[in-house]
């Protein structure tokens, strides 16, 4: 019998749950602390996902709810607008999805449960549970999970990274996000906008027939005195990672391993990317076909580079629309 325990209700701990599914004789617990709906920003999704969405079996619950497929982002800089299609000229048919992070987080929590997850929801992980440097489980505020394995899906409040004490690396200064809801269109056209200023951005969608998504990101105190600022909600999108995101008897996936603002525009894609390697992982560590070493430092390793390449085109990003250097 496998056993992995499971932090965060969120699409890395979900898609992780997914995965595991595979392995015969295990079981898997996944720990969620709030009850959801609950709302995040960054809800216009890559059109890469879609292969990702098929793979972990909800690409047709997420059909159903006939979701916005914008082509492309209308970009708004220095005065001028542009409009690059998400595959480029040479395949402006790629669509990519605007869904609430509500809705998406419930089909792929659902799912998981569909599989055999064992679903603790409202319920608090508290602790860890070492023997010997290597981590054997969570204590909850109801009960002791003893396990083979845990993942930290916990996003950006990092707590297993709290919890253990490991180092994380800031690669920027603090950035706050903040987001919301309205329907009264501010403009939007079929297709997001992206509205660079000196000192701040701005990106609005339509998520929903008439209901449209904002989220505000300034980086200077000159634009911290703007009305979004005052509205809607905020999140700590300070770039940082993880000194290393997988040790003995756990792993790290998402914005728990490493976190960027969401002009990466990869936030979702990397949380089901690395939740579904991290279950990969651990299957073959049960089968035996790779040793939990070798499985570490190969997450390790491409967690690593994961996040330099997004760093770099970021960095590159910012100092093109902004003349901002953004990494410490």
């Amino acid at each position: 019998m496998v056993r992995i325990a499971i932090i965060g209700g969120g699409p890395t701990g979900a898609s992780a749950a997914i995965e595991l599914a595979k392995i015969k004789n295990s079981e898997v617990i996944l720990v969620e602390r709030r009850v959801f709906p609950r709302d995040r920003p960054g809800e216009t999704l890559h059109p890469g996902i879609e292969s990702l969405l098929k793979q972990l079996g909800v690409y047709e619950q997420i059909e159903r709810l006939n979701p916005i497929r914008p082509k492309g982002i209308h970009t708004y800089h220095r005065g001028k607008e542009n409009f690059a299609f998400y595959g480029g000229e040479e395949n402006p048919q790629w669509q990519g999805f605007q869904i609430l992070r509500r809705d998406l987080d419930a089909i792929l929590l659902q799912r998981a449960r569909e599989l055999g997850t064992i679903v603790l929801q409202p319920q608090t992980v508290r602790s860890v549970i070492k023997r010997n440097s290597r981590v054997m489980g969570v204590c909850t505020d109801h009960q002791e999970i003893m396990c083979d394995f845990v993942i930290d899906g916990s996003g950006g409040s990092h707590w297993l990274q709290r919890k253990m004490k490991l180092p994380v690396i800031p690669l920027s200064q603090t950035l706050i996000t903040h987001f919301g809801y309205t329907t009264e269109n501010p403009g939007v056209t079929e297709q997001p906008q992206f509205i660079w200023n000196k000192d701040n951005w701005l990106w609005r969608a339509e998520i929903q027939p008439q209901l449209y998504q904002w989220t505000y990101l300034p980086w200077k105190s000159s634009a911290s005195n703007s009305s979004y600022v005052t509205r809607g909600q905020k999140s700590d999108v300070t770039w940082r990672k993880m000194h290393r995101a997988a040790g003995r008897g756990y792993f790290a996936g998402g914005d728990a391993a490493f976190t960027l603002d969401p002009s990466s525009s990869h936030g979702v894609l990397k949380a089901l990317m690395s939740g579904i390697m991290c279950g990969y992982l651990i299957q073959n560590i049960a089968l035996r076909r790779i040793g939990e070493d070798d499985a570490i430092d190969y997450y390790n390793n491409w967690i690593a580079a994961w996040c330099e390449t997004d760093v770099g085109h970021l960095q590159d990003l910012y100092r093109k629309m902004a003349q901002w250097e953004m990494c410490k």
